[in-house]
């Protein structure tokens, strides 16, 4: 291989990375924005999306550990953990984490 060739893998590589950053950025941004027209409408907490959180964190139990003798219930409780965590995630998505996206994506495509 000559080193033509090389510099073309190189930058067929960094044309994919910076596409998956595209993609990645906007993945971001759209699950933000969807999550925060459901529970932020008008970028204020409704009191029924706040009563609903607090549903889901007793029921998913957010705030306590959920270990369990039983596996089978440690598993069921740290699923629904998880989906409780997921949403919480994707409500505090904030501009640092697309910005850092962002950034990178810029290093991909100089």
């Amino acid at each position: 291989m000559s080193l033509r060739d090389d510099a073309d893998r190189i930058a067929d590589r960094a044309k994919g990375m910076a596409a998956q950053l595209r993609r990645a950025i906007g993945a971001i941004s759209n699950r933000h924005a969807v999550y925060s027209a459901v529970f932020r409408p008008g970028g204020k907490m409704t009191p029924a999306a706040a009563h609903v959180l607090d549903d889901l964190a007793a029921f998913c139990g957010a705030d306590a550990s959920t270990y369990h003798d039983d596996p089978r219930r440690h598993a069921k409780m740290e699923g629904r953990r998880e989906v409780y965590l997921h949403i919480q995630q994707s409500l505090k998505l904030d501009g640092e984490k697309l910005a850092a996206l962002r950034r990178e994506l810029r290093e991909h495509e100089a």
